[in-house]
């Protein structure tokens, strides 16, 4: 299995094949030059599909998965992403609609469908949108017309790293053998494990605190252990489980204490560097 630079992308991939699925990754898809709406300027550029994923003994939607996979360490408010594409709003620096161009355009929305089509066989599948962490309520997100109406899917799920767990209930159900496959892929994966470590570290830096902490905290359960952090440390695991629950509220020279020790053990220096603003 590839490593993907995109954390989030190595996650979605590692939950589809432990299911049984075989997975692509980067489809590319643009809109026909004979659609009506074709405008030369700015529909040459191929957007993607992130993850295609098909399983081989599933019939139906079921059977293929299309993730469409957004890493904004802010998080996904379903609410505020709907506002900002029916008011044309601008978002992370580009018009909100472009984010989800095949959920709210017509001529990508059938180039969606088609590089589905072309890459698996069939127009049956489920969209998915995996995300960082979902603020709000994901029904509104899943249960927009519009969206349904665009790709054609079965109603589209939006999923996400809640607190203590990598994906929502829609796609990832996060359960004990989810959890479990993510731990092991980072015992074996020295790549994957580091990536994982410097993930939960920008989510501090960053302000999405229980994200990183969450993270942080499957980082050692699949390294070290608290129990034997606990030794290192000369405190209670209980203790330290504690400082990366959501509502725990760990003293900052406590928490960098322990993320310097797991940066050492791992071999890594990650730095903090100042940029300017425009």
């Amino acid at each position: 299995m590839a490593t993907k630079e995109d954390i989030l992308e190595q996650i979605v991939e590692e939950y589809l094949v432990h299911k049984g699925y075989f997975v692509r990754h980067n489809i590319k898809f643009l809109p026909r030059k004979d659609h009506p709406d074709f405008v030369l300027n700015k529909d040459s550029n191929h957007s993607d599909i992130d993850v295609l994923a098909i399983h081989p003994k599933l019939s139906g939607p079921d059977a293929v998965m299309a993730v469409s996979c957004k890493s904004w360490q802010s998080g996904f408010n379903p609410t505020s992403e709907i506002d900002a594409i029916v008011n044309d709003k601008t978002v992370r620096g580009r018009e909100a609609w472009q984010s989800f161009r095949e959920l709210c355009v017509p001529k990508w929305s059938e180039a969606f469908v088609k590089a589905v089509q072309d890459a698996t066989g069939t127009e049956k599948f489920t969209y998915c949108l995996a995300v960082a962490h979902v603020k709000g309520d994901r029904q509104v997100w899943q249960s927009n017309q519009p969206f349904i109406d665009a790709d054609g899917s079965e109603v589209p799920r939006c999923v996400g790293k809640q607190p203590l767990r990598y994906a929502g209930d829609a796609m990832m159900a996060l359960t004990k053998d989810f959890k479990d496959t993510i731990q092991a892929r980072a015992q074996r994966d020295t790549a994957f494990r580091k990536a994982l470590l410097q993930e939960g570290v920008e989510c501090l830096l960053a302000g999405d605190v229980d994200t990183g902490k969450a993270v942080l905290r499957d980082y050692i359960n699949a390294t070290i252990g608290f129990e034997e952090l606990s030794q290192v440390f000369d405190k209670s695991s209980k203790s330290l489980m504690r400082m990366f629950v959501p509502k725990g509220n760990p003293q900052a020279n406590n928490l960098f204490a322990v993320i310097q020790y797991l940066q050492e053990q791992e071999g890594i220096h990650l730095e903090v560097k100042a940029r300017k603003v425009a």
